[in-house]
C-alpha cells in the first residue's frame, strides 16, 4: 500500500481510490463466501511441466534450524504479563548515520541477500537497482499499467535466488492480483500465482527460501495461501483475515496478523502449525484474543520475529506488543507502553527491535531489557498534501542486520548505518 507518485493531483487520486477500496473491503470481513475456488499457479512453457506436477499431499515443510522444540498452544489470557521494571534512557534523535540516499523513490522495495541489488515495485514497473550506482539491471513492464495499488509487495528469497512482486493484471471484474517469481540473476520467470478478484497484502518467503505464503482479499473473504516454490505445489489454504504475516526463522510456523471486524471476536495474532498441513494448517497459538471488539475494528498492520525466535513484535491497533515465546509472556517495559502510535515493526540480525511511527519516527529498542538504543526522525520534502507527515513510511533492515533502509511516499530510499 505504499507507492510513489509523480505529482499531488495524481498523489490525491490515488489515495482516493485506495481509501474507497479499503473502505469496501474491510467493510465486509463478517460475510461468508459462497463458493471458494482453488488457485493453481501457471508456469510459462520454457519451464519443465514436472515441477509443477507435485500433489498437494506431497509437499511437506522443511525449515532449516527447526530444532527448537515448538510452544504449547495457550491464549493471551493464559500468557503471563511481564511489567517490566527497567529504568529507559532514550538517546538522542539522529543517532543514525546516514550513509547513502538514492534518487529514486521506493514505497515498495527488498534489498537482496548481498546487499549489492534494490528491487523495486512500481506502479507500472518492476526494476531492479545496482544498489552502488543505480543502474538497472532488470526492469519488468506490467501487463496492467496504473494499478490501483501503487506497485506492492516484492521481495527477494533469503537465499537470494528467486525475486516474487505483486503484478496487477486486468481480470473479467478489473483488475486482479498475481505474483510473479522469477529465478535469480537469471532473472526467468517461474511462477505467476493467479489470485482472480484478489487484492494482494502480503507475502513473504520462509526462511530457508522454499515456501512462499501469500494474503489476499476479495472484500467477503481473506485467507492465505502457502506454495511451494520449489515444487509448484500449494501446502495449504488458511482461511484467516490475515493482512500482514510472518514466517519465523527457526521452527515451522507462521504468524498472521489479524483484522477483527465491528463486535468482532479472535485472536489479534494467531501462530499456525505448518508441520501438520492438509488442506489448512492448525492453529498452535492465539495472541491478544479480544472476546468482543469495542465496536470497531482492531487491525494488526505489522508482525515479525527475532531471527534467533525468541521474540514475536507486532502492532496492534497502532499499539507495540512483544511476547517472550520461549517464556511463553508478553513483556510490557514501559518504553514499549509509550512508543506512540505505530505503523511497522522489524527485528535486525542481531536481535534489535525497530519500531516506525506514522510520522515517519524510527525507534530502536533492546527487547529484553526495553532500553531505548536510538532514534531517527524521517522528513519529506516540502508539500502541500495534508497527511504526508502522519504516514506513508516504510522500513526494512539488510541481511547482516548492519543497515537500516526507509522510505517514504515523498522522500528516496535511505540507508542508514545501526549503532
Amino acid at each position: 500500500m505504499r507507492a510513489p507518485w509523480e505529482d499531488e493531483e495524481e498523489l490525491l487520486k490515488s489515495v482516493s481510490v485506495l481509501l474507497l477500496f479499503l473502505v469496501l473491503s474491510t467493510g465486509c470481513t463478517t460475510y461468508k463466501p459462497l463458493l471458494t475456488a482453488t488457485i493453481e499457479p501457471t508456469r510459462p512453457s520454457s519451464i519443465p511441466a514436472k515441477a509443477s506436477q507435485v500433489s498437494q499431499s506431497s509437499t511437506t515443510l522443511s525449515l532449516s534450524n527447526s530444532t527448537a522444540e515448538p510452544i504449547t498452544s495457550r491464549t493471551p489470557t493464559q500468557f503471563s504479563a511481564h511489567p517490566g521494571t527497567s529504568t529507559i534512557t532514550p538517546h538522542p534523535e539522529q543517532s543514525l548515520q546516514l550513509v547513502s540516499e538514492m534518487s529514486f523513490r521506493a514505497w515498495y522495495f527488498s534489498q537482496s541477500p548481498d546487499q549489492e541489488l534494490i528491487a523495486v515495485n512500481e506502479n507500472d514497473f518492476v526494476k531492479v537497482y545496482q544498489a552502488a550506482t543505480e543502474d538497472i539491471v532488470f526492469e519488468f513492464e506490467k501487463p496492467f499499467a496504473n494499478s490501483p495499488s501503487g506497485g506492492g509487495p516484492i521481495e527477494f528469497s533469503p537465499d537470494g535466488t528467486l525475486l516474487a512482486a505483486d503484478v496487477w493484471q486486468e481480470g473479467m471484474n478489473g483488475p486482479e492480483g498475481v505474483v510473479y517469481v522469477w529465478t535469480w540473476p537469471g532473472h526467468n520467470l517461474l511462477y505467476q500465482f493467479y489470485m482472480p478478484d484478489r487484492r494482494i497484502f502480503d507475502f513473504h518467503f520462509s526462511s530457508d527460501s522454499q515456501f512462499l505464503a501469500i494474503a489476499s482479499s476479495d472484500g467477503w473473504l481473506e485467507k492465505v495461501e502457502i506454495w511451494n516454490v520449489q515444487s509448484g505445489g500449494k501446502l495449504a489454504t488458511l482461511e484467516t483475515p490475515c493482512y500482514y504475516l510472518a514466517f519465523s526463522p527457526t521452527q515451522p510456523i507462521l504468524a498472521t496478523g489479524e483484522l477483527l471486524g465491528l463486535d468482532d471476536t479472535g485472536a489479534a495474532v494467531k501462530l499456525w502449525d505448518l508441520r501438520n498441513c492438509k488442506t489448512t494448517c492448525p492453529i498452535q497459538a492465539a495472541l491478544f484474543v479480544y472476546p468482543k471488539t469495542p465496536g470497531r475494528f482492531v487491525s494488526t498492520t505489522s508482525v515479525d520475529f527475532s531471527k534467533d525466535g525468541h521474540w514475536l513484535a507486532a502492532v496492534i491497533d497502532g499499539g507495540l506488543r512483544i511476547w517472550d515465546l520461549e517464556q511463553q509472556q508478553e513483556v510490557r517495559w514501559p518504553a514499549f507502553l509509550q512508543a506512540g502510535v505505530l505503523d511497522e515493526v522489524a527485528f535486525s540480525e542481531q536481535g534489535i527491535l525497530a519500531t516506525l511511527g506514522l510520522g515517519g519516527h524510527v525507534t530502536l529498542f533492546t527487547p529484553e531489557t526495553g532500553e531505548e538504543m536510538g532514534q531517527i526522525r524521517l522528513d519529506a520534502p516540502d508539500t502541500d498534501f495534508p497527511i504526508r507527515k502522519e504516514t506513508f513510511y516504510t522500513m526494512h533492515f539488510s541481511s547482516d542486520g548492519k543497515l537500516l533502509l526507509t522510505a517514504g511516499v515523498f522522500s528516496p530510499l535511505q540507508i542508514w548505518a545501526m549503532p
